[in-house]
């Protein structure tokens, strides 16, 4: 909970002292006028000025999304899938707290946690180890991981199966190797699968 995140990416890195964040200082992003900033998770927790937000989709009860009031980082959100088969966190937030994990635990807990690219790394590891699911991630991505752990999982095909086949990820291209800047997905009641797509 002491190890960095990037005040402008979110991004939680290995170390406990850092002057660089190699997401922003790439071109695709930048490092605000002021340079760069660093917080961690436990003075965010600390300050009590963060909560997550839960919008449930009004078009489809079996997708939450959710965001961080005040905005962090670039103001990411994430979305909570929810099927017969479980629940698929798709991309992840860097705020977490108690009241978040007893909320989506109320909610059926999460199975698995697949991110889109490396602006939503966050502090992946930290959401795993709450709910005891593994975090997958784009191979192509790999440099862009700034803090790695157990719980990651790099996979390589072009789509992957979730929830015994309620949920597929689907990788296309875009600025990361891997996707595009947002995933877009497409939500399929029951009994057809979820598809996750990465444009």
């Amino acid at each position: 909970m002491d190890l960095m995140i990037c005040g402008m990416c979110g991004a939680q890195h290995d170390t406990r002292a850092f002057k660089s964040c190699k997401i922003c200082d790439d071109p695709r992003q930048y490092v605000p006028p002021d340079g760069q900033t660093w917080t961690t998770l436990r003075e965010m927790q600390r300050s009590k000025k963060y909560s997550n937000v839960f919008a449930p989709d009004k078009y489809d009860s079996g997708v939450i999304s959710i965001h961080t009031t005040p905005q962090v980082a670039i103001g990411q959100r994430a979305l909570l899938l929810c099927t017969e088969g479980g629940n698929l966190l798709w991309d992840c937030l860097t705020y977490l707290d108690d009241v978040t994990v007893q909320a989506i635990n109320e909610l059926g807990g999460i199975a698995a946690i697949v991110i889109s690219h490396p602006h939503y790394y966050s502090t992946a590891l930290h959401w795993a180890a709450a709910f005891g699911c593994k975090v997958y991630l784009s191979a192509e991505d790999c440099e862009w991981i700034m803090r790695r752990g157990d719980a990651h999982v790099l996979w390589e095909e072009p789509r992957m199966d979730f929830l015994d086949g309620q949920v597929t990820a689907v990788k296309v291209g875009g600025h990361y190797r891997a996707v595009l800047r947002e995933p877009t997905i497409g939500f399929c009641s029951s009994p057809r699968p979820l598809e996750a797509f990465k444009r």
